[in-house]
């Protein structure tokens, strides 16, 4: 009996130690942060790395919706029955053989951000992203459906403009000033490139041979040989002019929207395919 209460009291003397040592220990620290200015640059240091980390899963979460876009584009036209649907969820976009997303996006979570996805009809979708956490893992909620425009919160949202991606890019401390600088005007050239591609395409298939007379022709026919964003002319911070000409002849500009933060290139293609800077007599571009 002696022997059990020695022990207690002596667990209780330990105890007793341990919450004083961790009081002391809070106070100090506390008082230790308010006064202490190494203190305030890492609370300042911290607020930036969540700001970076916000931005990173804004910007993942912008290229998620377009990645869900483009896999049910692709879902629909790979879908054998007449009546080709969009897939019932994502989910179904990550259990075929091949997948068409990866296993993470298709169960409707990804870096900090939920996808919500609905299919209204055998031809329209739509597909909310949200933050998890609000405030912690995102602060901007995106949108997207069957048009392939990426909005902020919802259909009637302001659509997300190559300027806002770019801006993310840079907060989100993932990419250099020369990454970011050198991804400027790439997007121009790229897309020039599918363009002048699928035009070959669109002329091979018709009979007798004839370019398409505008761009959304190449993206209203089924299957689609360029998206819906690219046919409406504006794609990536990147205006497409196409001029058809006659059945064997086109010119197309690829222009930025804003020179400082989409590129500062002009490209230039036509019917022989390639892709110059600045006009017919400009020198070939390199992307």
């Amino acid at each position: 009996m002696l022997k059990c209460c020695r022990r207690r009291i002596a667990w209780s003397h330990n105890a007793i130690f341990s919450i004083s040592l961790v009081y002391i220990l809070l106070t100090t620290c506390f008082a230790y942060s308010q006064n202490n200015p190494l203190s305030k640059a890492v609370d300042s240091v911290m607020s930036d790395l969540v700001k970076q980390q916000i931005a990173a899963n804004e910007y993942s979460a912008i290229s998620s919706l377009r990645t869900i876009y483009m896999a049910c584009e692709s879902y629909r036209y790979w879908n054998a029955g007449e009546v080709k649907p969009y897939p019932p969820d994502i989910k179904t976009l990550s259990s075929t053989n091949p997948p068409f997303i990866d296993a993470t996006l298709g169960a409707g979570l990804k870096q900090g951000y939920v996808y919500a996805y609905a299919l209204l009809g055998p031809d329209k979708f739509t597909c909310t992203a949200s933050p998890e956490k609000p405030g912690d893992s995102g602060g901007k909620t995106f949108f997207i459906n069957e048009s392939g425009i990426i909005r902020l919160n919802s259909v009637n949202g302001a659509e997300v403009d190559y300027a806002l991606e770019q801006s993310l890019k840079e907060k989100s401390g993932l990419y250099s000033k020369e990454e970011i600088e050198n991804d400027k005007g790439s997007s121009g050239f790229t897309n020039l490139r599918t363009l002048s591609t699928a035009l070959e395409s669109y002329r091979a298939s018709t009979s007798p041979p004839t370019y398409p007379k505008d761009l959304k022709m190449l993206s209203d026919v089924n299957p689609p040989f360029i998206d819906k964003a690219l046919g409406r002319g504006e794609k990536e911070g990147y205006i497409f002019t196409y001029t058809f000409i006659s059945a064997n002849k086109y010119t197309c500009v690829a222009s930025p929207e804003q020179k400082v933060v989409c590129g500062y290139r002009v490209y230039f293609a036509d019917e022989t395919g390639v892709i110059r800077l600045n006009n017919a007599d400009g020198p070939p571009a390199e992307n």
